[in-house]
């Protein structure tokens, strides 16, 4: 693992840290966190519930899990072995990660007021579809990273995973710093995992080439 990659995964790793401190001491949120609740609530609206409620579980089984397979299929194809490995490896440690740590912190979701999405019955932090998403976008970026498509990837990318942020927010289901947490955990995993994947394989090929 190279120096740099360490240095960000625990970057994100601390910034996950901090915020689950603040999860153990607030656990109905900090100030902000109400703040921010209430201001989109105050913005509601039939047409927003129904946009939101619709595209919220993007983030897991009708975007990120199909678009893990297609990627699986294409790295099979083109046998890189090495990749493969970093992304199922990277998105099945997810899933089980963001279900420990849920576990773990026992976050009840906040109630402020009654939402039209159906409720979830699993904890609130961190938020595993801020997890997922953000997964799927740094799993992106690294196998992209030194193609054309980089800026695309990334843009795209940040625009996908704070659209999936709002829409939990935005329904009442998680707390602002459950999608930071979600964030932060996904982006120090990946980079974490990347890093160990990179001292087994000196394959530098990427899914999107460069022609």
């Amino acid at each position: 693992m190279n120096t740099k990659t360490l240095f960000w995964a625990l970057f994100f790793l601390q910034i996950f840290i901090l915020l689950a401190i603040a999860v153990f001491y607030y656990p109905q949120g900090v100030w902000l966190d109400r703040e921010i609740l209430l201001t989109l609530h105050g913005s509601a609206s039939a047409s927003l519930d129904q946009f939101a409620t619709l595209f919220t579980d993007l983030a897991i089984y009708q975007g990120t899990v199909p678009i893990v397979l297609v990627i699986n299929l294409i790295l099979a194809y083109g046998k890189k072995w090495g990749h493969l490995a970093y992304v199922d490896l990277t998105a099945l440690g997810a899933i089980a990660l963001g279900y420990q740590t849920k576990s773990f912190f026992s976050r009840v979701r906040p109630h402020l007021w009654q939402s039209t999405y159906p409720w979830p019955d699993s904890f609130s932090f961190p938020s595993s579809h801020a997890f997922s998403s953000m997964t799927l976008v740094i799993i992106l970026i690294i196998l992209g990273w030194q193609t054309n498509w980089r800026n695309l990837i990334i843009i795209l990318g940040s625009i996908f995973v704070i659209f999936i942020g709002w829409t939990r927010v935005y329904l009442g289901v998680h707390y602002p710093t459950d999608i930071l947490g979600g964030w932060s955990l996904a982006i120090a995993w990946s980079l974490l995992v990347q890093g160990f994947i990179s001292g087994f394989t000196k394959n530098r090929n990427t899914i999107l080439k460069n022609e």
